[in-house]
Order: C-alpha cells, then sequence, then structure tokens
C-alpha cells in the first residue's frame, strides 16, 4: 500500500514576500521532505494555494522556488 502525505496551502511569499518569512517556509519544506523520504511516502499531494498571491508572485520568491525548492523535491525524491 502507498503512503501519501496531503499537504495543505503553503502561501509561499506571504506577508508581501517578506525575507523572514521566505526563508522560513524553505526551511520548513526541506524538513517536512525530509520527513516524508524518512518515512516512506511515495506520493505527496498539495493543496490549496502554493502561493501567496494569485495575479502576481515576488521575483525573489519564484527564485527561492527555483534555487531551493525544486533542488530539494529531486534530493528527496
Amino acid at each position: 500500500m502507498s503512503k501519501i502525505a496531503i499537504l495543505g496551502d503553503l502561501h509561499l511569499g506571504t506577508r508581501s514576500g517578506n525575507e523572514d518569512f521566505l526563508s522560513f517556509q524553505v526551511t520548513w519544506i526541506d524538513y517536512f521532505l525530509k520527513k516524508c523520504k524518512e518515512n516512506n511516502i511515495e506520493k505527496i499531494i498539495q493543496l490549496g494555494d502554493f502561493f501567496d498571491v494569485r495575479k502576481s508572485t515576488d521575483n525573489q520568491v519564484l527564485y527561492a522556488v527555483i534555487k531551493y525548492i525544486i533542488p530539494m523535491m529531486k534530493k528527496y525524491s
């Protein structure tokens, strides 16, 4: 039987892309993915909002996704 993790709203870039919040979010995602790997989670389903703002996303937030989050996903996959 497959193990699945359900992940709710991430809202990356909350508080107008505040660097401290973004740093915390990236650190938490790393922790979450590490725990999923340790517990043999085979699939992660992300529900809700990935980004905080729908109409436009701060370049700093997009950079964090490309530079940190995508490599983390690959590392733990």
